[in-house]
């Protein structure tokens, strides 16, 4: 089961759409959650900007702990949280290891292509780097979707190419299909050779 649960958020209501999901599976799974967002410093540093940079900050972390605190209203799911400074992937793959994360869980929009590679991503950088599964899951539209935590995990979607790799990954889904007694579906896909 997944002891350490690790969610990044960034103050926008798609990353706290993780939080509910988040909780769920660390709740069926008797783990824990840590809350974390990676401070971005501004750009310019003079002793202005510096003054500036630590309000941010405090309320950057005033933001983690009424998060934290909204988690654990009502609930006995143990969190923790935590402000980074630094790059975003690089921190949160450091802070997974530190805690020894057994999943990172993290809200994306799915973009892809041109818009993807526009803005980055931090999902596509976590994918790449992170060194635990990483769960990604599609941003919902509807408001009484967002902190939906009854029975998030219907039918779980494993993608495999073959290499051993790929196949690392069968550990955590069967472990997430435990927590809510979902379905897993493996699918490859097969490029067929030219004629």
């Amino acid at each position: 089961m997944f002891k350490q649960l690790l969610v990044p958020v960034d103050g926008s209501p798609l990353a706290e759409q993780a939080l509910g999901p988040a909780a769920y599976i660390a709740r069926r799974s008797g783990g824990r959650l840590d809350i974390v967002r990676v401070h971005q410093p501004l750009p310019v540093t003079d002793f202005a900007d510096d003054s500036v940079d630590q309000a941010l900050m405090q309320a950057e972390h005033a933001y983690l702990e009424s998060i934290a605190d909204e988690v654990t209203s009502g609930s006995t799911t143990p969190v923790t949280h935590v402000l980074l400074r630094g790059d975003v992937v690089d921190m949160i793959c450091a802070r997974a290891t530190d805690r020894h994360a057994d999943l990172i869980v993290i809200t994306t929009h799915g973009r892809t292509g041109l818009s993807r590679s526009w803005l980055g991503s931090v999902a596509d950088g976590l994918i790449r780097h992170a060194h635990v599964p990483v769960l990604l899951l599609r941003a919902q539209s509807r408001k009484a979707d967002h902190n939906a935590a009854q029975h998030p995990f219907r039918r779980i979607l494993v993608l495999l190419d073959g290499s051993s790799e790929s196949e690392e990954v069968l550990s955590a889904a069967t472990t997430l299909a435990a927590v809510d007694q979902s379905d897993v579906v493996l699918l490859r896909i097969v490029q067929p050779l030219p004629s």
